[in-house]
């Protein structure tokens, strides 16, 4: 958290000072850690004009760090199509003492600069009540001896280009269901779709990306879906809709899901559709989780793993149950590798290929996570797991002729690197699959103009939130005023300009939910919602899950007993 701290003076003024966030003491994450370190990122992202491609940005800092492992300056430039051109970094020093630190970079081709600082506190002792704290004076960024604020201002972008916007060509393509809707919108060829919708938790959003993800099932021959969900969750989702596990079993899976940003009917009712059609399928449709970081409370592999469970191996299975319930999981991997025979005879080889794919997913973000340093710098390369586990199954499971749609939110999906993202790794996963991939990659942009969403109001609960009105420069406030509703258009007409689009992620931000973003070279085009339903009314969910953690107990002292 940070504040002004008004009993120090720097240079006339009081310093910002940083402390560490505060850990919720209701979950069982806080246990053991009230000294929680400080993971520092800030950053900020400006558009520059054309005129200063002979100049060079500086960037000077003053702080001073208190109990710092490390802190980097950071300063990243992009061209206009969004692609990474140079970077220029310094480590400060941990000394605990006022410094001032340079940065500077050569601002040729450069139209997207970002700047900011990012680091992590010493390891503290759970008895070591000194808190690390940073010290922020002040940050002077120049080009061309200018304040970049003036620069910025003098020379501004023309982002909402009216005149192009004009010409868009709009298409309904939801009104016939009849027909596919990747041939109306010129992407039946591609291979590769991604769904990546502008906010989270709007259930008219999630409503017509199921319907997409269902005509393509049903028209294109769209085999596999992979969503931003949980990798252990997913295995569970797929159990379900391809008839493995009860049909009963929808009700526990959705309270797996409690904590998600997806309205949980719209959810529910596209598993129990997806079910319904393998059933009568040849090929069966198999849904899939991309995202690497484990709910260690919901425990979702042991749920899946417990579904292939037989008497006649039971000391294999409590085996691994074991190490799946006190999360040890490269324990559990050696046993998986070490009896692969006596496990596909129980799982099939395409389940025990997806359970060792996901274990190895999620191991390699654990291995990340040993210290809370190391799990704050995997989170910022966080669309790394994302594409790689993406790519995994991608590679694995789909036939030359068969389609996969990826659901995510935009700023994962975009094909260029993000202005604003996990500074300072700005690649995306849909930067990286359309390195591997080329041009088998497509990206259709979800986004809403007004109304609500659900989104996250703490650990434990989620609640509906009004859309403010976007800024009269934004592409969703020139559709409002068009009249439009659930409209497609294409980003090609829109050229290599700067467009300004909503970007809510788990919860608004008080000072910015939207960024500026080059749409033709990150997206192949845009549904726009007019108004969006946040579904579910707010709701609160057990984020310990001790009815799990119970029900795992009494599984594995009933093994053990018999």
């Amino acid at each position: 958290m940070m504040k002004i701290d008004s009993t120090q003076q720097i240079q006339g003024k009081y310093p910002l000072v940083i402390f560490p966030k505060k850990v919720n003491r209701n979950s069982i994450h806080s246990l053991g850690r009230e000294n929680h370190p400080i993971m520092l990122n800030l950053h900020q992202a400006f558009q520059l004009p054309v005129g200063y491609e002979n100049d060079t940005v500086t960037v000077d800092l003053h702080i001073r760090p208190i109990g710092m492992n490390k802190i980097y300056l950071w300063v990243i430039g992009m061209n206009l199509h969004q692609e990474l051109l140079r970077t220029d970094s310094v480590i400060l020093s941990n000394k605990d003492e006022w410094q001032t630190v340079r940065c500077s970079l050569p601002l040729k081709d450069v139209r997207h600069l970002t700047v900011g600082i990012v680091g992590h506190s010493k390891r503290k002792d759970q008895f070591d009540f000194l808190p690390s704290k940073v010290y922020l004076d002040r940050m002077v960024i120049r080009v061309a001896g200018q304040d970049i604020a003036q620069v910025c201002r003098s020379k501004s972008l023309s982002v909402e280009q009216m005149g192009r916007l004009s010409g868009l060509v709009y298409e309904n393509v939801f009104d016939e269901s009849d027909e596919s809707i990747l041939q109306k919108i010129g992407l039946q060829n591609k291979k590769i779709i991604a769904l990546g919708e502008t906010v989270h938790g709007s259930a008219t959003i999630n409503k017509y990306a199921f319907e997409i993800i269902k005509n393509s099932i049903l028209y294109d021959n769209c085999r596999l879906v992979l969503m931003e969900t949980e990798m252990g969750v997913g295995l569970k989702m797929n159990l379900y809709v391809c008839g493995q596990s009860h049909e009963s079993s929808i009700q526990e899976l959705m309270r797996d899901v409690a904590g998600y940003l997806f309205d949980l009917e719209e959810l529910e009712s596209f598993l129990v559709w997806l079910r319904k059609h393998n059933t009568v399928s040849t090929t069966k449709v198999r849904i899939l989780g991309i995202e690497g970081t484990y709910n260690y409370t919901s425990n979702a592999l042991f749920d899946y793993m417990y579904e292939f469970y037989s008497e006649i191996d039971k000391p294999l299975f409590y085996s691994i149950l074991k190490g799946l319930s006190r999360l040890q999981f490269e324990d559990v991997q050696d046993v998986v590798n070490q009896n692969k025979e006596r496990l596909v005879k129980w799982m099939g080889s395409d389940e025990y290929g997806l359970f060792v794919d996901v274990l190895n997913g999620i191991i390699r973000m654990n291995n990340d996570s040993r210290t809370p340093e190391e799990y704050f710098y995997a989170m910022l390369n966080r669309d790394f797991d994302l594409y790689d586990n993406a790519r995994t199954f991608i590679g694995k499971l789909l036939k030359e002729d068969e389609k996969v749609i990826v659901y995510t939110h935009y700023k994962h999906a975009q094909k260029k690197e993000s202005v604003t993202g996990s500074f300072p790794y700005m690649h995306t996963m849909g930067s990286r699959l359309v390195a591997k991939f080329q041009n088998d990659y497509a990206v259709v942009a979800l986004t809403v103009g007004c109304g609500e969403i659900l989104t996250r109001y703490n650990t434990d609960s989620l609640c509906v939130h009004k859309l403010e009105e976007s800024p009269v420069h934004t592409l969703e406030s020139v559709w409002m005023r068009t009249g439009l509703n659930d409209m497609y258009t294409p980003t090609q007409p829109l050229g290599d300009s700067v467009y300004c689009i909503r970007s809510i992620g788990n919860s608004p931000r008080w000072n910015k939910n939207y960024e500026y973003t080059n749409l033709d070279a990150c997206a192949d085009g845009i549904i726009y919602f007019r108004n969006s339903l946040s579904g579910n009314s707010s709701r609160r969910f057990d984020i310990n899950r001790l009815d799990k953690y119970r029900k795992r107990n009494r599984i594995l002292n009933r093994l053990l007993s018999n």
